[in-house]
């Protein structure tokens, strides 16, 4: 409530003076603002290799960029990726929390059935991290849905790629105080697949943090290695 997004009206293309070259070619629609809430956040404007990364963008992807502002103040960015393997929009938003914390909010991701079980998931994640990790973000937040038996595994995924999250009440059910815990038990995750549920988790991007130890282990163990 009381949140505008303004439109992803600007430029679109390379940004001037960015000299790295792009693993992906991607379309960047750029809102008038785009540089100004950048430089609040990152301290920079976002080149277009920024923007792929931050989103995990595949190639071929056209990225719309909004500004969110609440009575005239920039209090985010987002990021609306379309490509033909996404079944629907994905949706990232780039957020600075009252005590500095630097969010990056991955809000909406579904695969097409065909593009599924290829390490396509896995791979917009790990862009994301390392783009995150470079432009500082502190920490990735999501909510992982589904439950057992459903359509949506997201609650039993997302911990396999590294996100964490407190079982607070359930800790003793569980055995564990967190995800991260209850998945080194033997059996632990097989429990939570059979078991859980869903809920917020979060993700540190910092290259030692457990979450990324995590998350290597798996690209290591799949074979999967980003461009």
């Amino acid at each position: 409530m009381g949140d505008s997004k303004v439109g992803g009206s600007g430029r679109t293309g390379r940004e001037r003076g960015d000299s790295r070259p792009l693993s992906v070619h991607v379309s960047v629609i750029r809102h008038r603002l785009l540089d100004e809430a950048a430089s609040l956040f990152v301290g920079h404007p976002l080149t277009d290799t920024d923007i792929a990364g931050l989103t995990g963008a595949l190639d071929g992807a056209t990225i719309t960029t909004y500004v969110s502002r609440t009575a005239g103040r920039i209090v985010g960015i987002d990021f609306v990726v379309e490509h033909p393997q996404l079944d629907g929009d994905s949706t990232r938003s780039l957020r600075r929390e009252d005590d500095g914390t630097l969010t990056l909010q991955l809000e909406s991701l579904t695969l097409r059935p065909e593009a599924r079980g290829k390490g396509t998931g896995a791979r917009i994640l790990a862009q994301e991290v390392q783009a995150s990790e470079r432009l500082g973000v502190h920490r990735i937040t999501l909510v992982a849905g589904g439950a057992p038996g459903g359509d949506m595994n997201g609650y039993y995924t997302w911990p396999r790629l590294g996100f964490n999250a407190s079982l607070g009440r359930a800790s003793q059910r569980y055995g564990a105080p967190d995800l991260h815990t209850l998945f080194r038990q033997p059996g632990g995750a097989e429990k939570w697949k059979r078991e859980g549920a869903a809920m917020v988790m979060e993700f540190n991007p910092r290259r030692r943090s457990p979450h990324r130890q995590v998350l290597d282990a798996y690209l290591r163990e799949k074979g999967i290695r980003l461009g």
